[in-house]
């Protein structure tokens, strides 16, 4: 897997397949969500109880609601507060 640091630079880190799972779930998840089908949930549920999906799920969903909201609102750009 790869993350991208900023500004521009990759750095590959190794995963095991379980987080490389709890990765393509996210991802799907913000991306795709329609492609998470019952196979998908299938492989989800091999690795982690329904607790954990659950918690993995209002995890991810929360992120990019914050992430979206941001977004929206510019706060990503610049901070309307200035500094006291």
């Amino acid at each position: 897997a790869q993350i991208t640091i900023p500004p521009g630079k990759v750095q590959t880190i190794a995963l095991s397949a379980r987080q490389r799972l709890i990765a393509d779930y996210a991802r799907l998840f913000a991306r795709d969500h329609e492609s998470i089908d019952d196979a998908f949930f299938a492989r989800l549920r091999a690795e982690l109880r329904d607790d954990e999906i659950l918690d993995l799920t209002v995890c991810v969903a929360r992120f990019l609601a914050m992430g979206r909201i941001t977004r929206v609102l510019r706060l990503d750009h610049e901070c309307p507060i200035g500094p006291r």
